[in-house]
Parts: structure tokens; sequence; C-alpha cells
């Protein structure tokens, strides 16, 4: 199971807003580099859940080719 996949799309970007100001404000703040780290991670990770939701599926294109 994917760490975000119950949240909607809204709440995704919500979350996603909300850890980068966290994230920018570590950065120019200082914060502690594992914090830094995991918080990198976790926009890392949402943003490849809200990718992963924007591709269409294979099965929407009958050619196969996914245009």
């Amino acid at each position: 199971m994917r760490p975000f996949e119950v949240l909607e799309m809204t709440d995704l970007v919500n979350v996603l807003a909300e850890y980068t100001a966290r994230y920018t404000k570590m950065l120019s703040e200082g914060g502690r580099k594992k914090d830094i780290f995991n918080c990198q991670e976790t926009i890392r990770a949402l943003i490849a859940e809200i990718e992963l939701r924007k591709r269409p599926a294979a099965s929407d294109d009958p050619s196969g080719t996914n245009r």
C-alpha cells in the first residue's frame, strides 16, 4: 500500500503545500538535517502519488499508445 493512496487529490495538494512550507521554513531558519531529509522525502512521496494519479490508465487508451 502506498502511504498516501487513501487521501483525495485535494487533500494531497494541501498536505504537499503544508510540507513545502515546513521545508522552506526549516531551510531558511535552520533545522536538523534529519528533519529536513524526512520532510524532503515526504514531499517526494506526495509528488509521486499526485503524478501517478495524473497518468491515464492503460485501459483508457485502447490503442495502447497512452498519448
